[in-house]
């Protein structure tokens, strides 16, 4: 499987992975790693906040504000 960004710029570029949300082919340029936020909820107590699982993600749904990128 090829990069969808890379292949719109009309380029051959193997992909690394597939966006966790939309499950398009990205390369290690185009991908961007985000952990999301976990929620857990234990009985009548005030729920936890964790960090997920690093999950890739494609531009397109880094821009649409599911989740922030890892920083380095």
């Amino acid at each position: 499987m090829n990069c969808y960004d890379c292949q719109q710029l009309s380029a051959q570029t193997p992909a690394v992975g597939t966006c966790a949300h939309c499950g398009m082919g990205v390369c290690s340029r185009h991908g961007e790693v985000v952990r999301p936020a976990v929620r857990r909820f234990s009985g009548m107590t005030a729920a936890r906040v964790g960090r997920g699982t690093p999950r890739i993600v494609c531009p397109a749904c880094l821009t649409a504000g599911q989740t922030a990128p890892v920083p380095a």
